[in-house]
């Protein structure tokens, strides 16, 4: 208005031409609406940041690129006391232990009231690990699905697991660590009603009958009212008709009776990424069911990890993620989070979640996404070593520690409740250029910057460097490392291990396990978790040894083949983490006597891999998109490596390419 008042004084003053008040009306109009077109700088915040100097809590805010999609998130909240506000958060194994997520739960919870747990999924089926809050338990035969396979072998929904069984006595079982609210409450069985079993609800002495088989055809689960329970319940499978042939399991969501409060749906599966959603077959339906206020895609490790530049069908996954969400919820806000800084083998840092955060920052403003800057908030690249110094991230410098997980979830929680209370609707966007000029200074502290590159694919990426963790050091308090190499060893756990027993077969002390891998006596192991191991027993100092330098496109299974040495004996001699990164120059020590073939052949001289490469698959990536990469055709890739099913690429299966001898022109 002052503007507008101060042009009448100039014109009855100056009395300018027609034209010139016709453009000096449209600049006035241009910057009304300016702030519309143009996101303003953000100023987000965290109550505890000068107790971590490392954080940026100016990038500490939920960006909307969503125009007014943030009303309906603050009507629905305000009104939670008589509808529940409901988030979905999607992710994999940082979200998977619901270190993260069940912090969240309850910073909001204790804002908006307790609607219930939400989800619960069928963990121990699955063999991979539980909740920190609840554990799975099963009796009977079961077959499963994981969200981390490229192909589902039975058809998944959103929470990424899936049990099946034709066992008439099967059961599953659920128990909370901590005591429910005595309410009563509603059960929601996400299943197929095609032929189900009957189900008994049973918590002590109460039970409850449920009949999937009575479901409506199109929906998604079945609801039963059940009494309080203090921590334990099961489902124990019933057969009542001879036309009952089995029941598949997609999850559970556990509400109380009044439709009010705060329910937050932690869906991480390990291994899962952005393809994991776009496979789930009846994740549409299942989604829409829950009807979610936010749904939250925060996806990390599946995504980035290996690599060094983000791949061809990353963007398109993300997107074609977002359109799924939309049309099975219209009315949701979606979320984007981006990953933290992280390091390859506790030596690399990983110059890709920088591009990550830009990319759906991009991606967020295409498509009218929310998005949260966790790799700027948390501190960009190479502040994980300062997570790391606090106790606050793992040795591995990839996953955080439980008290990392809750300062991650203080400062979520609080850029959430700032967004769902705050009735402007500008669209905030952070400004990381300070924070990339601080980035910058920070880096040139580091001795040894080297252009990424990746030996899978034979690609350099010559604005991204590595750079490594040797200096400033990582502090590893008690990890042992003085012990030689030749007395560390790598332990891939099995099914039913437990760290006592893995403690008695190396004759160490379970206290030293713990250290040496950052655990509690309460963590869970997951079958296939690999432990380190200081043990005097498996010496190889007085073999032989030779030094191979890793040339452009070889990999360990073929250097491996070279030397008549086993794959897993050169991941151990060199105390590699992740076997599909290797470095051009990179030096492995070999033990060619010390070989697990009986063969006492030679290194073959013509066994060269310069014409060969051995390419991992990654999760999302199909078999016409790995040939484009590398220029080949289709039908090649399939009768190089005898694949009969296109279809059924697995995630980490490893594949031959010979670029040399590609059929197109």
């Amino acid at each position: 208005m002052q503007f507008f008042s101060e042009f009448y004084a100039m014109e009855k003053s100056f009395k300018p031409s027609t034209s010139f008040r016709r453009f000096v009306c449209i600049i006035a109009v241009l910057s009304c609406i300016h702030p519309l077109l143009h996101p303003v700088s953000a100023q987000g915040s965290f109550t505890r940041a000068d107790d971590y100097l490392f954080l940026h809590p100016e990038a500490n805010v939920i960006q909307n690129y969503g125009g007014h999609v943030m009303d309906d998130v603050r009507r629905a909240w305000n009104q939670s006391d008589s509808s529940a506000f409901v988030i979905a958060h999607f992710g994999d194994e940082h979200i998977q232990g619901d270190m993260l997520t069940g912090q969240l739960q309850k910073i909001l919870q204790a804002e908006r009231g307790n609607g219930g747990w939400g989800m619960l999924q069928p963990t121990s089926v699955a063999r991979t690990f539980s909740s920190v809050y609840y554990t799975s338990s099963h009796k009977g035969t079961w077959r499963y699905d994981i969200a981390s396979r490229m192909t589902p072998s039975i058809p998944r929904g959103l929470s990424g697991l899936v049990a099946k069984t034709a066992d008439e006595h099967a059961e599953l079982s659920f128990a909370f660590q901590e005591k429910m609210l005595q309410k009563p409450m509603r059960l929601q069985i996400f299943c197929s009603p095609n032929n189900s079993f009957d189900l008994l609800w049973v918590s002590d002495t109460d039970t409850v009958l449920i009949q999937p088989s009575s479901m409506d055809a199109e929906a998604s689960y079945i609801e039963a009212s059940i009494p309080p329970f203090d921590r334990e319940f099961s489902l124990m499978c019933k057969k009542t008709s001879e036309n009952q042939t089995g029941f598949v399991f997609h999850g559970a969501n556990l509400l109380y009776a009044e439709d009010a409060g705060l329910v937050y749906h932690s869906l991480g599966v390990e291994g899962s990424g952005y393809a994991g959603i776009l496979n789930a077959e009846e994740f549409s339906p299942q989604l829409s069911s829950l009807d979610p206020d936010m749904v939250i895609l925060d996806f990390a490790i599946a995504e980035l990890s290996g690599r060094d530049v983000l791949g061809p069908s990353t963007k398109t996954n993300i997107i074609r993620t977002i359109a799924k969400v939309k049309r099975a919820c219209p009315n949701a806000a979606i979320l984007l989070m981006s990953a933290q800084d992280m390091y390859r083998g506790k030596k690399e840092n990983m110059a890709v979640t920088e591009e990550y955060s830009a990319l759906l920052q991009e991606i967020a403003k295409e498509k009218g996404c929310l998005f949260y800057d966790w790799f700027w908030a948390s501190g960009g690249r190479t502040s994980i070593l300062e997570w790391r110094k606090r106790s606050l991230a793992g040795v591995h410098l990839v996953s955080l520690t439980p008290r990392g997980y809750r300062l991650k979830a203080e400062m979520l929680g609080e850029a959430l409740l700032v967004a769902f209370t705050d009735t402007s609707n500008q669209p905030f966007e952070v400004d990381v250029e300070a924070f990339q000029e601080a980035q910058i200074d920070r880096l040139r502290d580091f001795q040894t910057l080297e252009v990424a590159t990746s030996t899978t694919t034979q690609e350099v990426a010559t604005t991204n460097s590595n750079i490594r963790a040797d200096s400033p050091p990582v502090v590893e308090p008690g990890s042992a490392r003085s012990a030689s190499r030749s007395s560390k060893i790598t332990h891939v756990v099995s099914a039913g291990e437990f760290l006592g027993a893995i403690a008695k077969r190396y004759n160490v002390g379970l206290s030293q396990i713990l250290e040496w891998n950052n655990l509690t006596e309460s963590s869970i192991l997951a079958i296939g978790q690999r432990l380190t191991l200081y043990t005097d027993g498996r010496s190889t100092s007085s073999a032989t040894s030779l030094t191979h330098t890793v040339k452009s496109g070889e990999v360990l299974s073929v250097i491996a083949e070279r030397y008549n040495v086993g794959l897993s004996q050169v991941i151990d001699w060199n105390d590699i983490t992740n076997a599909a990164n290797l470095r051009i120059g990179q030096e492995l020590v070999i033990y060619p006597g010390q070989g697990v073939f009986t063969s006492n052949s030679a290194p073959s001289s013509s066994s060269s891999s310069s014409s060969t490469v051995i390419h991992t698959v990654k999760s999302g990536e199909v078999l016409s998109v790995i040939a484009e990469k590398y220029n080949v055709g289709l039908s090649q890739v399939i009768e190089w490596n005898n694949i009969d099913d296109a279809a059924s690429l697995r995630v980490g299966q490893e594949l031959k390419i010979y670029p040399d001898r590609s059929n197109l022109e």
